[in-house]
């Protein structure tokens, strides 16, 4: 999910039964409605996520104050989650970017993935599958067929 569409997030948005989170078209950076699936993990943390009496919202600051938009407070978070982890560098988009990249790899249908990250394109699909040398070890090569030559003339 994209920042906005996490800090928008509400309890009715969220089915922890399921274990989908079904944003609203006014959510989306798309204005389409979509399901997203949630890893077991994450479905966990929520059932374990207190609520709140004054507002649906699901993520709240640590003053229990609903979160509007990415924040210095969202940014500082992120950084010291990212220390304590011990990963240097990244950003949150890289999390759509790692998603987009197991998924593909794991063999799921590329407009399974699509629509679980809400991608309309199969371009955009590509921009966020990352390729590295584990991929290239995959690359088929059929090394009894030769090259074509082209023709001058």
């Amino acid at each position: 999910m994209r920042q906005s569409e996490i800090l928008k997030l509400q309890w009715s948005d969220v089915d922890l039964q399921t274990g989908f989170v079904r944003l609203k078209a006014s959510m989306t950076k798309t204005d389409e409605a979509r399901s997203v699936r949630l890893l077991p993990e994450v479905t966990a943390m929520l059932c374990e996520t207190p609520r709140a009496l004054h507002t649906q919202q699901v993520f709240l600051s640590a003053t229990n104050k609903p979160i509007p938009y990415w924040t210095t407070y969202v940014q500082k978070t992120w950084k010291q989650s990212l220390e304590k982890a011990g990963i240097e560098g990244a950003c949150f988009r890289d999390l759509q970017h790692d998603f987009v990249t197991r998924a593909m790899r794991s063999g799921n249908a590329s407009h399974v993935v699509m629509k679980q990250v809400g991608h309309k394109t199969d371009s955009m699909l590509r921009r966020y599958q990352l390729g590295d040398k584990r991929d290239l070890l995959e690359l088929q090569i059929d090394s009894s067929v030769a090259p074509q030559r082209q023709e001058k003339g």
